[in-house]
């Protein structure tokens, strides 16, 4: 049986995911090969001292903590300047079947990249700890790549850091703006207001609290999210809707395009819906 020394407690672990003594993600670093200076992370009485940004740590505890079966919780990561556009997402793990028992709480990160935006994929891949990262969509829109931290808010914050300030450019004096909603199966988020669903029309129509940029978030609220399927479908927005939002946001023949052909389409379903 293959066994491998946890950095953060010292340990045997003969679980490779996550430490079967202490729940650390790290062992995957001496499993992997990844950093093989992993135990300088940890200080004296095995305090881990790698960076983290401030309060992030806290705010994936809280995602742990909120979790239910039926339940997806998500964190918005967003920088001081784009409150309404976050930068990243942690979701939780257990609507992802692939890697995690879906009774057990736990957080993971879906990285993808836009095939042509060869610059961010490149800096990813030359991390170590891409080396920890599962490759789970090849197609011709995007490469995603995950990873499941399991429950280990520690190791989740410190990767998740590692991806913003290396691969996305944030600075690591930076403070950070987080937003953790609870989608219920038959609550609305404890976070309504919160815009960052609504990337795409917030992007279009120039405000978050433009009238129907709120009736889209009421719909949302209200109906989408009680349906299964709508469940699905906004786990899969929150991947990949901000990066289409980004395009939009910077082009005005793109704005006018996407009001035209995306947002008053939708907004007239919404209304017969409702």
């Amino acid at each position: 049986m293959q066994t491998v020394t946890c950095p953060a407690c010292g340990a045997s672990a003969t679980n490779l995911q996550n430490c079967e003594y202490c729940g650390s993600l790290f062992v995957r670093y001496s499993d992997k090969g990844v950093r093989q200076d992993a135990d300088s992370l940890f200080g004296e009485e095995r305090r881990f001292e790698g960076f983290i940004f401030t309060g992030l740590e806290e705010e994936l505890r809280k995602n742990i903590s909120l979790q239910a079966k039926e339940t997806f919780i998500v964190t918005n990561i967003s920088g001081p300047s784009s409150s309404h556009d976050p930068c990243l997402q942690i979701v939780q793990s257990n609507f992802d079947t692939r890697n995690h028992d879906p009774s057990f709480p736990g957080v993971a990160i879906h990285i993808p990249f836009v095939p042509g935006n060869g610059n961010d994929f490149e800096k990813f891949m030359e991390l170590e700890e891409s080396a920890l990262f599962t490759k789970i969509d090849d197609d011709e829109k995007f490469y995603s790549y995950f990873v499941d931290f399991g429950n280990d808010s520690i190791g989740a914050a410190h990767l998740s850091s590692l991806i913003l300030v290396n691969v996305m450019g944030v600075p690591e004096s930076d403070l950070l703006e987080y937003s953790t909603s609870d989608y219920n199966e038959t609550l609305p988020p404890n976070n309504s207001e919160n815009g960052s669903w609504c990337f795409i029309a917030t992007a279009t129509m120039g405000s978050y609290d433009h009238p129907e940029v709120m009736e889209l978030r009421r719909f949302r609220d209200n109906w989408l999210l009680k349906k299964s399927w709508g469940r699905t479908f906004t786990k899969y927005y929150y991947r990949y809707g901000s990066y289409l939002a980004k395009s939009i946001e910077n082009s005005k023949l793109l704005r006018k395009l996407s009001y035209y052909l995306i947002i008053k389409p939708l907004l007239f379903v919404v209304r017969i819906i409702n």
